[in-house]
């Protein structure tokens, strides 16, 4: 049985304050509002929709295309996978936090920026413990970043999420950051993003929390180290 996510590039993220008016069902109104920033033809039947209220008034909205839902369950039931659920990827890396770096009685209430940098990709999610309050993919990983310009370009993008972030959250003050990708990306890496963000930095290295008398056994390769555990875990958590 597994727990399964679709890919940060086949959904959707966007933020919006609550309809204060709408008539008939709330996913109406809010299909309403993303329909014209939908990348795929905009017809609700053919729109897979879910929304988290957060905070302040505001949800976030994730879609993608029901024919990519379709596509994935396929490859599922060609491995021989029994679906249990299919998550979600912002909510996931939440988890992850708050269960292995989350834990003292002040991280409560206080909001972190986390980032899963892929090879391709690095998401971000700023979340308030378990709740994600803001999501975002962007298309630049590992493959991009490989010096301080490519980091500068990446921390362009995180600025301008976190702006739209502080447009939405008023008075909410991130903390700190939290690379949940561990050891899959050179520290260096880190440690550029870091300083030009200009934010208290450590990195959560998922497998390190982790306890297991015989990793293998559970299909834990802790010496491949080129490999985040974050979402695998958050999406067990969630």
């Amino acid at each position: 049985d597994v727990v399964a996510a679709l890919p940060a590039s086949d959904v959707i993220i966007d933020h919006m304050r609550w309809p204060k008016k709408f008539d008939g069902k709330i996913e109406d109104a809010i299909f309403a509002k993303i329909k014209p920033k939908l990348s795929f033809e905009p017809i609700q039947q053919n729109t897979m929709m879910k929304y988290i209220p957060t905070e302040q008034d505001t949800i976030m909205v994730l879609a993608t295309e029901r024919k990519v839902i379709d596509h994935h369950l396929a490859i599922y039931e060609r491995a021989g996978l029994a679906i249990n659920s299919i998550g979600v990827w912002p909510v996931a890396l939440a988890h992850c936090y708050a269960q292995f770096f989350g834990r003292r009685k002040t991280d409560l209430e206080a909001v972190v920026l986390l980032l899963d940098v892929q090879q391709d990709c690095t998401n971000m999610v700023i979340s308030r413990h378990k709740n994600p309050l803001y999501a975002c993919s962007i298309p630049m990983g590992v493959n991009q970043i490989q010096d301080e310009a490519g980091a500068g370009r990446l921390v362009m993008e995180l600025t301008a999420n976190r702006r739209q972030f502080v447009s939405l959250y008023k008075n909410a003050q991130i903390e700190r950051l939290i690379f949940l990708s561990g050891l899959a990306v050179d520290p260096d890496i880190y440690r550029l993003i870091a300083k030009q963000l200009e934010i208290q930095a450590q990195m959560g290295d998922c497998m390190a929390a982790v306890e297991a008398a015989d990793p293998s056994h559970v299909g834990l390769e802790r010496r491949n180290g080129k490999v985040s555990w974050a979402l695998a875990f958050g999406l067990s958590l969630s």
